[in-house]
């Protein structure tokens, strides 16, 4: 079996990865209300990072215009056994409507880094990708219309971008299981 997250470890600059992922939990932390959103990871192998770091300029080619260079708080870098996933995290206090164009930017991001990962190993990861909202709201859109559900957990889908996401509340007491969002 690969060890992918090994393989990602090699390739990032130490200074992005973030200390929260330790031992058997993760916890992102905000500087917002939002403030901190705890994970068990069970059996799945992590490497977190964070790239919304004043200064940081992971887009040199590009030109400086406003909304153009956008980062999300963390990008999850996850296994499960064979199976591989990039979780794009924004963690944000009540304004969480422009989180979408976070979110794109990061799977962009993430996309990014895998693809110099295939290209230095010479082979194709089959990776499956995901955004996460976390928020302070009571409820947002699609909770309201019933596409996010505590008992039966499913992703929707954006109608622009196309990727899956799934929201929920931050500064919960009881630690999310990682493997909820592994499906």
């Amino acid at each position: 079996m690969i060890n992918f997250i090994d393989k990602i470890n090699q390739i990032i600059d130490n200074q992005f990865f973030t200390p929260h992922d330790k031992g058997t939990q993760i916890n992102l932390k905000g500087s917002g209300e939002c403030k901190e959103i705890p994970f068990e990871k069970g059996n799945v192998k992590t490497l977190t990072i964070s790239v919304d770091k004043e200064g940081f300029d992971g887009h040199p080619l590009l030109k400086t215009i406003k909304n153009l260079k956008k980062y999300p708080d963390y990008i999850i870098f996850c296994q499960k056994g064979n199976q591989l996933f990039v979780l794009v995290a924004e963690l944000k206090s009540t304004n969480s409507d422009d989180w979408h164009r976070q979110a794109k930017a990061g799977l962009a991001f993430a996309q990014y880094l895998v693809g110099m990962l295939e290209s230095f190993e010479k082979k194709i990861f089959d990776i499956e990708y995901r955004c996460l909202l976390f928020h302070t709201k009571k409820e947002t859109r699609s909770m309201k219309k019933g596409k996010t559900e505590k008992k039966q957990f499913k992703y929707s889908k954006h109608p622009i971008f196309k990727y899956q996401f799934s929201d929920k509340p931050c500064n919960v007491k009881t630690p999310y299981s990682l493997e909820i969002f592994l499906r």
